[in-house]
């Protein structure tokens, strides 16, 4: 008997052992690797629906709009629902039907603090809160007061958008988040006090929970030993998996006066400001990070693009466990395609590969990046998913890269914020997605969490 039959003659072995996977590709790759006829009933549902949706809708929760897009996967999600398995509510169209399915419930639809004063949270294992200045105190309080108690608790995104002063209701608001809080993102897009007031909270914030996760977006702390202080909180927090920065100032820099903590596996900033990426490249140098994200948007000066990618390029081989890396730049350079060509080979782990053009630009290294890239990608024997955003293509590059794959390569996102008519290539080795415009069914989903994307309005019943 071989070993895969082994394992699958125990479905409930298979069944716990899915249930400790995070990764929807590693658990997608597991399960076709088994007998389906040693799967229990919901992990033959994930298969029949890995069909027809991309798996990152799928796992580690079952994305509600995506569930709702098909009459026909309707009875397989219900199955997978059943594992069990939370449901993501990004959505409020059907919001009745939806929650009568589902034992545990993750809403991503974002929700005032108005509307969530009536929940009651005993379902809840994350949810979406903005704060407005339709807010009251008594709202605040209400969310608190349920916070406090919602046991299956594990992550709360705060977009702060109220324009007025809010922080008295806000200390109560964060005094009650919970210890088994284990992800917290927080986004400031109003009144400029509110970093005032983190400034404080977020060092007690981190202090008094095992976060695993944080993520800092519009964040700005201008005085250097409040963002000093900041910093050493995150140093010292023995839990952090997971770090994100995003367009915001003084934290970021305060953390690069040293190297990264050793326990920190995924970082993710975002920066307009990167004119000395000095600091950054001292910090990663021989950092222990699988998942590095770069978007480097700043300005270019003199009118050459910004080097910063290319330097974190070339440090990237000095990380030995990298295997997921995601950079996006204003505009490509032939020292960065250079540098491209000459480092992912050196990229052992790497599974996934993302570069993404923040506008595009039309100019020669943007357009024969993927010349650059071709004699390369067959040296990547791991790489199992490629993202490759905001390029021109015509059909001597796409036949380029197709041939090129190595075959190891599952999935290739061909997303473009710009396009206005639709790509029609096809491949017989890889599933090809986001040739439409339009960011339905990506198999390579990186939703920035602070927007508001969701369909519909919140209901006023007390349903979550």
């Amino acid at each position: 008997m071989t070993a895969a039959a082994q394992v699958a003659s125990l479905p409930g072995v298979v069944a716990m052992i899915a249930r400790c996977t995070c990764c929807p590709y590693t658990l997608h790759n597991l399960l076709r690797a088994l007998p389906a006829d040693g799967l229990v009933a919901p992990l033959v549902s994930f298969l029949a629906l890995a069909q027809r949706l991309p798996v990152a809708d799928l796992w580690p929760c079952l994305r509600a709009s995506a569930w709702l897009s098909d009459r026909h996967v309707f009875m397989d999600g219900l199955r997978l629902l059943a594992l069990p398995l939370p449901l993501s509510l990004d959505t409020w169209q059907a919001v009745d039907t939806l929650r009568m399915h589902a034992s545990q419930v993750a809403v991503v639809a974002k929700a005032s603090m108005q509307d969530a004063a009536s929940w009651h949270g005993a379902r809840l294992v994350a949810c979406a809160l903005m704060g407005q200045d339709s807010d009251t105190d008594a709202h605040l309080v209400a969310v608190a007061g349920w916070m406090r108690s919602a046991r299956s608790l594990r992550r709360v995104d705060l977009l702060h958008m109220a324009q007025s002063d809010t922080t008295a209701a806000l200390r109560t608001f964060f005094a009650a988040l919970p210890t088994q809080l284990e992800t917290l993102c927080i986004a400031n897009a109003g009144d400029p006090l509110f970093n005032t007031f983190l400034e404080t909270q977020l060092v007690a914030t981190v202090t008094r929970l095992a976060l695993r996760t944080l993520r800092l977006n519009f964040l700005h702390v201008r005085e250097p030993a409040r963002a000093q202080a900041i910093a050493d909180a995150l140093h010292t927090c023995s839990t952090l998996h997971t770090l994100e920065l995003s367009y915001g100032t003084g934290i970021l820099q305060a953390m690069l006066h040293r190297p990264l903590p050793t326990r920190l596996r995924h970082l993710d900033i975002a920066t307009f400001e990167l004119h000395d990426p000095g600091p950054l490249l001292r910090a990663l140098h021989g950092a222990r990070l699988t998942h590095l994200s770069l978007r480097d948007e700043t300005a270019s000066r003199h009118h050459a693009p910004s080097d910063a990618v290319v330097h974190v390029l070339a440090v990237l081989p000095t990380m030995a466990a990298i295997s997921h890396v995601s950079l996006t730049f204003v505009e490509a350079s032939t020292a960065m395609a250079m540098t491209l060509s000459i480092v992912l080979p050196q990229l052992r782990q790497l599974e996934e590969l993302r570069l993404r053009v923040r506008w595009r630009n039309e100019t020669i290294a943007e357009r024969a990046l993927v010349h650059w890239l071709a004699p390369v990608l067959p040296r990547c024997r791991r790489l199992q998913r490629l993202a490759l955003h905001n390029l021109a293509w015509d059909d001597q590059r796409w036949r380029l890269l197709d041939a090129a794959l190595p075959h190891t390569v599952q999935y290739l996102c061909l997303d473009d914020d710009t396009r206005e008519t639709p790509l029609d290539y096809s491949s017989d080795r890889v599933q090809v997605c986001c040739q439409r415009p339009t960011r339905m069914g990506c198999h390579l989903p990186q939703p920035a969490w602070w927007k508001t994307q969701e369909w519909g309005a919140p209901p006023a019943m007390p349903l979550l």
